[in-house]
This record gives C-alpha cells, structure tokens and sequence, in this order.
C-alpha cells in the first residue's frame, strides 16, 4: 500500500516544484495537493495522510492554525507534519516544535534534506501506527476478558442464590422475581447504572444464609415457635458471614494454593453481603439483626426489602395461601409507614405494573424461562 503524502501551500508554482520534485517516488508515494488550509481540512476529513508538508504563511490561515487542527483530532494528532518556511528565524523553529509540528525547512528546500525528512517521518509514522494497533488490540482482549469476568460473576451470584433456595421451601424463581424487582426500583430511584447490576445481582443472595438453619426449622410447615423464630433470624446474620468470609481462613488456603494471601475487593459480594445483613430490617426500626432505623439501614437494603416483601406476599407457602395481587398492595399499603422507606415505596408505587410483569415471566411454573435467565 502506498504512503500518503499531502503537501499544502498556496503558491501553486512551489506545489508544482514540489510534485516534480517527488515524482519519483510516486510508485510508493500518493501524493495530493491542497491550496489552503480550508481545503486541507477538507482533504484530510476524507482521507487521513501518514505525511503532512506544509507552509507556514499562508493567506487568511496559517500553516500553524492547521498544526493546530491536525493537533486538536484523536485520529489525526499523530500524523507527522513538515512545516516550510522562508522566514530564516530560530524562534519560528521552536514555535513550530513546540506546536506539535515534526520539523521545520527554510525555503529554498534542498531535495535531498527534504526526502531524507519525509522517509524519516513515514518511518515514524509507521512505528505510531504499529503501536496503535497492538495498543487497540490490547484494548480489545482486555474488554473481551471484562465482559467475560463480569458474565461469569453474574452467573455465579444467580446459581448460588438459585443454590439457597434448594433447602427452602422458596423457589429458585423467587430468587429472580426479587432480583428483577430490586433492579426496577434502583433504576426508578434514578442510580447509575453500575449499581444498578451490584443491587441487581446481590439481591439474588438475600436469603443466603438459609443454608445454614435446620431444615426442621427451615421447612416447618406451620407457625414458628418463638426459640424457633430466633434461629430463623440469625440468617441474615448467617448470610453476612458466608459472603465477607473469614479471610484468614481464605487467606491461607490461597497462600496454600500458590496464590497471593490477599484478600481482593469485590463491591458486588460486599453488596451482596449488606443486603443479606439488612433486608429484614424496618424503617420503623423493628427489624433484625441490628434494629437499624430510618436511612441507618443501607439502601440497597431497602430495596430489596420491598421486593423481597412482596414476593413472599405473591407466593404460596406452607404456612400461608399466595395472596393476589389486590391483597397483596393492601398489605403491603397498611404496613409500609412502619416498614419501608417511604421514597423506595413510592417507586414500587410508580412501577408495581412492572411488577406484576416481572412475577408472570417467573411464575414458578415457567422452569424453562428461569434456566434460560440463569444460564445466559
């Protein structure tokens, strides 16, 4: 392929001493020709040259207020410019390098100096190129493997949320009506998008301390009996603890494995893990484990507490019938000064069509639909 060439002047007799002057390398060079700066512009918006050789004084633009352009483009800074002149003075020069320009040439331009500078600067644009591409491509497999990474996680907080539900009575499809519903509300609540997917994903762990209450207890198909109920509630706990870690414990096996002992930052299981902590806690403050009150309790655990609470409401279990969707409002109406926060409520408010939506696409019954959702 052909190097480009574009040489800029207004004196079209010069221009024309300059294209005799490289007609010889016209097998490999492309030479084109621009009057003016305008035009210049012009030519190189259509085609990007891997040279520029241009005037310095110029009507109307000068040969710097195109550096200045060629300088400003995030596709064209790099082009290699050669500036002429027939102003024989060095504080020109340094203006001209100091601009961006590759090189300045005092006129009359010797033949020989000014093929030696544009195979210079072809070659240096060749090395600028060569980096950008390895660069892109760089980019291109560090993003590949980001959305891999972030795909695999995702999947990974569904299955294990999908992984607790197993030992309840609650269906995976519980795990993702309430993720679903906890992303409807982050988004309706006006959150950037990358907490949006944290709320999103953690939620699906709400309950995943579950797995470490007795299954007499866990699966008990009537009411609680208050010991009962104190076992029950130590999930949440439970839950925080199963997804911060001990991280000596975790630490060492790492160490042991020939992995560094450190433990990395994740921000999606440490929401996950506040939600796990906070979802039963209440406004009002009647909640566990902590009793938190208000905005003490951390707001992707108001979130989820909502969806969370509604979802239960909606399905049957077996120490209660599924409530319909009209009860299910009233309930959660009559309870919502005491138990949520009144701004999360009132999104829920806003949105509950979505809802209702979100509950018939992951009716328990729609096994296919919840395996398609986890898989992809």
């Amino acid at each position: 392929m052909k190097h480009r060439i574009l040489l800029v002047d207004d004196d079209h007799l010069f221009l024309d001493g300059l294209m005799r002057l490289l007609h010889s390398k016209r097998d490999v060079w492309d030479v084109n020709r621009a009057h003016s700066v305008d035009e210049a512009i012009q030519k190189i918006s259509q085609q990007i040259p891997d040279v520029i050789v241009t005037d310095v004084m110029m009507p109307l633009r000068d040969g710097f207020e195109l550096l200045e352009v060629i300088q400003a483009g995030n596709w064209t800074r790099s082009i290699p410019v050669i500036m002429l002149t027939g102003r024989h003075e060095k504080a020109l020069r340094q203006r001209a390098l100091n601009a961006g320009a590759t090189d300045l040439l005092c006129k009359p331009v010797d033949q020989e100096e000014l093929l030696a500078r544009m195979r210079n600067a072809l070659q240096m644009r060749e090395y600028q190129l060569q980096i950008e591409r390895q660069n892109a491509e760089l980019e291109n497999r560090v993003a590949l493997r980001t959305v891999e990474l972030a795909e695999s996680q995702a999947s990974t907080m569904l299955r294990l949320g999908r992984a607790a539900e197993f030992r309840d009575v609650e269906t995976g499809a519980h795990v993702m009506r309430v993720s679903c519903c906890s992303r409807i509300l982050s988004e309706a609540l006006g959150m950037d998008d990358r907490t949006v997917e944290r709320i999103f994903l953690g939620s699906a762990l709400h309950d995943i301390g579950k797995i470490a209450v007795p299954d007499a207890i866990l699966r008990k198909p009537g009411k609680l009996t208050v010991e009962e109920r104190v076992v029950m509630e130590t999930h949440s706990a439970l839950g925080y603890e199963i997804l911060t870690g001990r991280s000596e414990v975790i630490g060492a096996a790492l160490e042991w494995g020939g992995r560094p002992s450190y433990m990395p930052h994740n921000p999606y299981l440490e929401t996950a893990a506040q939600i796990a902590l906070c979802h039963q806690e209440r406004w009002s403050g009647n909640g566990y484990p902590q009793g938190l009150v208000g905005e003490e309790i951390p707001i992707e655990a108001r979130i989820t507490a909502v969806a969370d609470c509604y979802d239960a409401l909606r399905s049957e279990r077996p120490y209660k019938p599924a409530y319909s969707e009209e009860e299910t409002l009233k309930i959660l109406r009559s309870e919502s000064e005491r138990d949520f926060d009144p701004e999360v409520f009132e999104a829920f408010e806003n949105h509950k069509l979505a809802f209702g939506l979100v509950w018939e696409q992951f009716r328990d019954e729609n096994e296919s639909v919840l395996e398609r959702c986890v898989a992809a």
